[in-house]
This record gives C-alpha cells, sequence and structure tokens, in this order.
C-alpha cells in the first residue's frame, strides 16, 4: 500500500530560503527585501539568534550596567570633578531585568524589520532536500536561492564539559540568578575577557585561565599586556599557560605548561570560552557541500560549491564576528538578487 500524503506546499517561489535568523540571517533577509525580492526567513528557537538573545545585545547591556559601577568606585575623581556619592548598591536582579529589557527592544526591532520589508517568518526546523528546496516539517518551500546562516554554539571541553549547572556556556550565564562568589573563566580570549571585567565589577572572585601564554591571545602583545595588567590591578587571576584537566566537584584541576605543576581552582561557577563551532545542518554532505570544521567554505561571493546555495555569518569558515556576519548577509543578498558584490577581508575591526 503506498502512502498517498503529500507535504504542503506553498504556491510561492520565493527569490530565497533563509535558514536561521541571526545577524546574518536577518540582515539576509532585509537586504533581498530592500532590494524588492521575497524572502522567508525560518528559525527554530528564538528570532535574532545568539547575537540579540544570547551574546553581543545582553552582554553589553550588563556591561554598560557596571561600567557605572566602576565610575562609583572611584569617587575621588568623581568629586573633582564636582560631583560627590555619598553611597551606591548594586542590585544584579535588576540589572539582570535591564538586560532583558533590552534584548526584547532589540527583538521587537527585529520583528518590525523584517516586517517592514516584506519578509515572510515562519518558526521551525528547516532542512534542505535540494537546491532550491527547504521543508519547515511537512511545509515545502520553493526558492530561486537558498542561504544558509544558522550561526554557531560554544565549544566544549571533553575533561569538564558543559552542563549548564555549575560549567555554563555564555547564554547560561546571562540566566544566573545570582552572583557567583567565586567565578573561574575558562579561556582568556574576548568573551571570557568581558565576563571578567563583568564579574569582577560585581564583586566576584574571578580567575582567568588561558591554554595560550597570554589574555587576549589573538589581539596584539601591546593590547594583551595592557589588559593583563589592569584585570591584575582589579584583582582578578589571570593564569596563562594552563591547562584545564579535570574537575573534582566544585574544584578545577589545572596544569601549568612551563612546569607542568598542578593546582586545583576552587569554583563555584565556570565559564566555558574556549571558542565556538559552526551549527552545519545535518544534510550538508547528501547536498555535497563543502565544509571544514571551522565551518561552510564559501567563495568571495559567499555561494557554496553548490550551485544556488550560499552561506554567512559564523556557519562559514570566516566570521565569528557579529559586523562581519552582517556585511557577509548583505553581499550574499545581493548577489541572490543578481546584484554582484565581491566580499574583501582585508581590514576587519574588532573590539574588547
Amino acid at each position: 500500500m503506498s502512502d498517498t500524503t503529500k507535504p504542503d506546499t506553498n504556491d510561492t517561489i520565493y527569490d530565497a530560503v533563509i535558514i536561521g535568523s541571526g545577524v546574518a540571517g536577518f540582515t539576509s533577509a532585509i537586504t533581498i527585501g530592500k532590494l524588492g525580492g521575497r524572502a522567508v526567513l525560518v528559525e527554530k528557537k528564538k528570532l535574532g539568534g545568539v547575537c540579540v538573545n544570547y551574546g553581543c545585545i545582553p552582554t553589553k547591556a550588563m556591561i554598560a550596567g557596571v561600567k557605572l559601577i566602576d565610575k562609583l568606585r572611584k569617587p575621588d575623581r568623581m568629586e573633582r570633578m564636582g560631583v560627590s556619592i555619598l553611597g551606591y548598591e548594586a542590585h544584579f536582579e535588576k540589572l539582570m531585568q535591564w538586560k532583558d529589557h533590552v534584548v526584547n527592544v532589540s527583538s521587537l526591532g527585529v520583528r518590525q524589520l523584517i516586517s517592514e520589508n516584506h519578509v515572510e517568518y515562519i518558526e521551525g526546523e528547516a532542512r534542505i532536500i535540494a537546491p532550491g528546496k527547504v521543508k519547515v516539517g511537512e511545509k515545502l518551500l520553493e526558492a530561486k536561492k537558498i542561504i544558509i546562516a544558522t550561526g554557531s554554539s560554544s565549544l566544549s571541553l571533553p575533561e569538564v564539559p558543559i552542563d549548564g549547572k555549575s560549567i555554563l556556556a555564555s547564554r547560561h550565564v546571562l540566566e544566573l540568578d545570582h552572583i557567583p562568589k567565586d567565578f573561574v573563566i575558562i579561556g582568556g580570549g574576548f568573551i571570557g575577557a568581558e565576563f571578567a571585567g563583568v564579574f569582577n565589577l560585581l564583586g566576584s572572585r574571578v580567575t582567568v585561565i588561558e591554554f595560550l601564554p597570554r589574555l587576549l591571545p589573538n589581539e596584539d602583545e601591546e593590547i594583551s599586556e595592557a589588559f593583563t595588567r589592569e584585570y591584575q590591578k582589579r584583582g582578578i587571576t589571570v593564569l596563562a599557560d594552563h591547562k584545564v584537566i579535570g574537575r573534582e566537584a566544585q574544584t578545577l584541576i589545572i596544569k601549568n605548561m612551563k612546569d607542568s605543576g598542578i593546582q586545583k581552582i576552587p569554583f563555584e561557577k565556570a565559564l566555558m570560552a574556549v571558542g565556538r563551532v559552526p551549527n552545519l545542518p545535518p544534510e550538508l554532505d547528501s547536498l555535497g557541500i563543502h565544509y571544514s570544521k571551522k565551518g561552510i567554505i564559501v567563495n568571495e561571493y559567499l555561494e557554496t560549491n553548490v550551485p544556488g546555495i550560499y552561506a554567512a555569518g559564523d556557519v562559514t569558515e570566516l566570521s565569528l564576528l557579529a559586523h562581519l556576519g552582517i556585511y557577509q548577509a548583505e553581499i550574499a543578498a545581493s548577489n541572490v538578487m543578481d546584484t554582484p558584490r565581491k566580499a574583501c577581508y582585508e581590514y576587519v575591526s574588532s573590539c574588547v
């Protein structure tokens, strides 16, 4: 007996189906709309992706709050400017409420932008079944082009896997209900360095463990040295050239890579900030799309080796910065709409 059930179909043939609604995804969709095209944006989690919900926006909202604490810690300087501070108190719960408010406003802004640019939005898990064909549940979407913008996730270490309870990814830190007494950060890149500064100002005892010889190893050495001096002055312990090799209850076991010495570091919460991995769609192999462990391989037009399928943002080999993902999205969308543009990465700005 044959199965006569047919998937729901949509008579519309879109200019593009965009999979993932992070900055690269929604920017692609909006750009296509601005160019007069018809785009559909598919998201299985939260509109706005990591940047809006768990990354750039909420962390910068927290940083804005703790910067005020930093100023208030220097009353002598303020008094010289004619401002007297009688006292202050930091309320973590209210800081987190402020962070949530900023996220909600940003998410509403994204929703308004996609509406204004006539982008269709579908909640669900997308699967590419062939070039120009995407299934979301039982719904079949047909398009001239496809843009993969599925983003990235926090990388974990097998020695101390992320559990969401005491070993946290950055998204879990943004859901804390109290300030940890002892906060250990595994990884001294820009994510680790930012959270170290935030929780130091909130009153945590902060330790940063970095496998490479210095904090912010991808930045110029002068920048790294300046950050290290400032953080040490603020009471942050920086352990460069150290590797986490295990865990015993609420203690991390670390190894000094110079002399092989072993040290135990107690912690209440630990942030895993050792990097991110691309969210690669499982159907890449069946489609014949080339990729590496760093992400989907694209050309200067942001097109994969399979004609008509593009990729932008963290899921590619090239981007782990929101503004670079936006740039890639604009390039990909322009090429989808037959307005040829090539990407150039000669100058890429970043900040901590």
